[in-house]
């Protein structure tokens, strides 16, 4: 989802916040004075992203009520997983059976609007958009995160960096992968939060096992990390990564630091270079600019501070946020972003009048299936029990119980296709 350009100074936006707390309103900026306003003739439910998060809000909030106007905000006119991205890039499936069109969603009465969002003002509840301005009684924001190339040195200029994590670069990776038959490609993993961060390995592990069929060619995977992520499948990549000594260098605990274009090569923190054929670097995953200006996150944090057990947001009390825009303890990944959906669209019908009572325990599952090779995946699976706390203001307790497996097997690759099949039947209607 692209940056949600706020174009409020900060002083303005949290006099703004005031003014909503009191039940008051803004004088309307020049930009939302001068946009004609779509106004609802009921409830209305705007919600900024069509991800995992986005469209499980939306097909929750339909299966609870018809009683509820959507309006999902989306400049793409398709649904591509983040989990089927690589399958795209090593031609292992093509881009139309891995993604549904939003016409789905459309089936079940989300009026889908193909757009950017611009700005959101909580005082008067309105979204601006590159298609116009929409009121809004809830908002729910599940824009993702967003990547950051300006945050290495050098990677802007970088134009041939090509990552399976950006969408638009999915058909030249794939040309370029196909055409690879050897030299070093080199992969990043970025310090910091990462959604999905499974994936580089097995970018690197798809990648290796390419190569190897070529006859030639190598990956250097620079981690971040001491070991592959997550730790629940850190020894079955591990010993994935080993299986293809001489064709993987794994370089753990390694921070690049800059990126030499002309030169074709990447530097890290400790001195080390690697020179490289096909470069790509996942850049630093940052959240919206529009969450911290509006106020949204705790202090020292980039994410909305939200309660857990209902995604809304602790700063504003028609605002949501779901999956990897949100402050949650269940991580970033399609899993946590479609179940914190439902959530969220449960908590907006209850907070409408349309249904009564709390969920006094609340049920998150995570599951990520990772492959290891085309026909093989390992498994990592966290149940979540949340449970409200006994006073108000108090805490929610949370129990976590993982499970998985390590080991690459066919079984685990059926459950992936499974886990996304259910998806798709749910909010695409296919």
């Amino acid at each position: 989802m692209t940056v949600l350009r706020v174009s409020l100074s900060r002083r303005r936006v949290v006099r703004g916040l005031g003014a909503l707390a009191l039940g008051g309103a803004l004088p309307a900026p020049a930009l939302w004075a001068q946009a004609p306003v779509d106004r609802p003739k009921g409830p209305r439910v705007v919600i900024v992203g069509g991800g995992f998060g986005g469209a499980a809000t939306a097909a929750e909030l339909r299966r609870l009520t018809p009683a509820i106007e959507m309006i999902l905000i989306e400049p793409n006119e398709t649904f591509l997983p983040g989990s089927s991205a690589l399958e795209v890039a090593f031609g292992l499936r093509p881009v139309d059976a891995a993604g549904r069109s939003y016409a789905g969603l459309a089936k079940l009465g989300t009026r889908v609007i193909k757009a950017e969002a611009q700005a959101i003002d909580p005082a008067r509840r309105t979204v601006v958009t590159t298609a116009g301005t929409f009121e809004y009684t809830a908002v729910v924001l599940a824009t993702g995160v967003r990547l950051a190339p300006e945050a290495v040195e050098g990677l802007v200029a970088a134009k041939d960096n090509l990552t399976p994590w950006n969408r638009a670069h999915l058909p030249e990776l794939r040309r370029r992968i196909e055409n690879l038959s050897g030299g070093t490609a080199v992969i990043g993993v970025p310090v910091g939060a990462l959604k999905c961060p499974p994936a580089p390995y097995e970018f690197a592990l798809l990648l290796a096992g390419h190569l190897q069929k070529r006859g030639d060619g190598r990956v250097v995977l620079i981690d971040s990390w001491l070991t592959p992520q997550p730790a629940s499948v850190a020894a079955g990549f591990q010993a994935a990564i080993d299986a293809f000594a001489g064709r993987i260098e794994y370089v753990p605990q390694a921070r690049i630091q800059r990126v030499d274009a002309a030169a074709r090569k990447v530097l890290t923190a400790d001195g080390d270079e690697f020179a490289y054929d096909l470069l790509s670097l996942i850049p630093p995953n940052r959240a919206w600019g529009a969450i911290t200006e509006l106020g949204l996150a705790m202090a020292g944090d980039a994410f909305v501070d939200v309660d857990p057990l209902t995604q809304r947001s602790r700063k504003v009390d028609t605002l949501y946020a779901v999956g990897d825009a949100a402050r949650n303890p269940f991580g970033k990944n399609g899993g946590a972003a479609w179940d914190t959906g439902r959530l969220a669209a449960r908590a907006i019908v209850r907070a409408l009048g349309l249904a009564r009572g709390a969920d006094p325990e609340v049920r998150v599952r995570v599951a990520c299936y990772p492959l290891a090779a085309p026909d093989r995946a390992l498994a990592i699976e966290t149940d979540f029990t949340l449970t409200a706390g006994a006073s108000a203001g108090a805490e929610a307790a949370i129990d976590m119980k993982p499970s998985g497996d390590p080991v690459p097997g066919a079984g685990n690759l059926a459950k992936r296709r499974a886990w996304e099949a259910e998806i798709f039947k749910s909010a695409f209607t296919a």
